[in-house]
C-alpha cells in the first residue's frame, strides 16, 4: 500500500523510467520550440497504461544550445563543445547522476563529448521524483522531475533475426519515416510532431536517418510534400 502520508506534486512523480533512446531536440511544447532538450524515453511503471512505453522525460539544455543530428549538442554561439550551465535543468540533471547518483567515474568513460553525447544516459534505470532544483543565486528554486536513484536496466535476450546489411536497413527505416512524415503533414502536423513520431519508430536514433530527421529545413521534412 503506498504511504498515504507522502503528499503529491499534483503531476506526474514517482516512478521508474529505463532508458531506451536518448536524443537532442526541440519541441514546440517547451518555449515554443526555442530551446534545446535532451529526451530520454523509454519504458516506466507508471499506472497508466499508456505511459508504459514511449515515455519521455526532457530536461532543458539553456541559451544557446543545438544540435544537428539529435545525437550530440554543441553551443551554437561559441561553436564550441563546451560544458552545460550547472544552472540549467540539464545541470542540475548531469551534477545528480555524477554526485548523488555516484555515477562520475561510469559515465566519464563512455564519451570524450560527455553529456554532449546523449547515448552515455542509455541503459539507465532511473527513478524519478519532483524536487526542488536551484537555478542559481537570487533565483526561486522550482519543482523538476530529477532522479532520485538509478539502476543499470537488465539485459533482455532477444531471438536471433536474419542478418540485414547497414545500407539495406537504413533505406527500410527512411521509407519508413518518410511515410510518418507524409501522414504527420497530412494531419496537419508540424515537424515536432514528426520528430517525435519518427523518433519512435526503432532503430532511428541510433541510425543515420536521424539527422534527416531532426533537421527541418533540408531533412526529411522539407523533402515531404503534403
Amino acid at each position: 500500500m503506498a504511504d498515504l502520508w507522502t503528499l503529491t506534486t499534483g503531476g506526474i512523480d514517482d516512478f521508474d523510467l529505463t532508458v531506451e533512446k536518448a536524443y537532442f531536440a526541440t519541441s514546440a511544447e517547451y518555449n515554443n520550440g526555442q530551446t534545446l532538450l535532451l529526451n530520454l524515453v523509454g519504458s516506466t511503471d507508471l499506472e497508466n497504461p499508456e505511459l508504459r512505453t514511449d515515455f519521455t522525460v526532457s530536461f532543458a539544455c539553456g541559451n544557446g544550445w543545438a544540435s544537428e543530428d539529435g545525437k550530440t549538442a554543441y553551443h551554437e554561439v561559441t561553436g564550441q563543445n563546451k560544458s552545460f550551465n550547472r544552472n540549467s535543468i540539464v545541470g542540475n540533471f548531469v551534477s545528480r547522476a555524477l554526485g548523488e547518483l555516484g555515477l562520475a567515474d561510469e559515465l566519464k568513460g563512455k564519451s570524450e563529448l560527455g553529456p554532449l553525447d546523449a547515448s552515455i544516459w542509455v541503459g539507465y534505470t532511473f527513478h524519478f521524483n519532483r524536487i526542488p532544483i536551484s537555478f542559481g543565486s537570487g533565483l526561486e528554486p522550482k519543482e523538476k522531475l530529477m532522479p532520485t536513484a538509478v539502476s543499470k536496466a537488465g539485459s533482455v535476450a532477444a531471438a536471433a533475426a536474419p542478418a540485414v546489411d547497414t545500407a539495406t536497413a537504413t533505406t527500410l527505416l527512411e521509407a519508413q519515416v518518410r511515410a510518418v512524415a507524409q501522414q504527420v503533414k497530412a494531419a496537419g502536423g508540424d515537424h515536432q510532431a514528426f520528430v517525435k513520431a519518427a523518433t519512435a519508430i526503432d532503430g532511428v536514433i541510433d541510425s543515420p536517418v536521424l539527422e534527416a530527421v531532426i533537421n527541418a529545413n533540408a531533412g526529411i521534412w522539407a523533402e515531404t510534400n503534403g
